[in-house]
């Protein structure tokens, strides 16, 4: 879930317990897309940045300024090869993932 409280938070669904907090906003986060694997998400909000989280590590892997603009919503292509954000405009982002994990 996306927060006002400037975190992401990861539930698991049987029991309703929290997992794991995820720390890196600094403001309130108002966008959440999750990679199709389940793997990854991404966050966005009000600080004008968008953070790609590994669910397994809550370490942000790579941040994405959308500059000062909020970013309002997030979504990701079935694919997962492109990532759009909407904030005052709407960007598309081609998703690299050849990277590795920072845990």
């Amino acid at each position: 879930t996306a927060s006002a409280d400037h975190t992401v938070r990861s539930w698991e669904l049987a029991t309703g317990e929290l997992k794991q907090i995820f720390l890196g906003h600094d403001g309130p986060v108002s966008a959440l897309a999750l990679t199709p694997d389940g793997r990854f998400a991404f966050s966005g909000g009000k600080d004008g940045v968008i953070h790609l989280w590994d669910l397994a590590h809550p370490i942000s892997q790579r941040q994405f300024p959308e500059g000062s603009r909020e970013v309002n919503a997030l979504a990701i292509t079935p694919d997962g090869r492109f990532l759009y954000s909407a904030a005052q405009q709407l960007k598309v982002w081609e998703l690299d993932w050849e990277f590795q994990s920072q845990a």
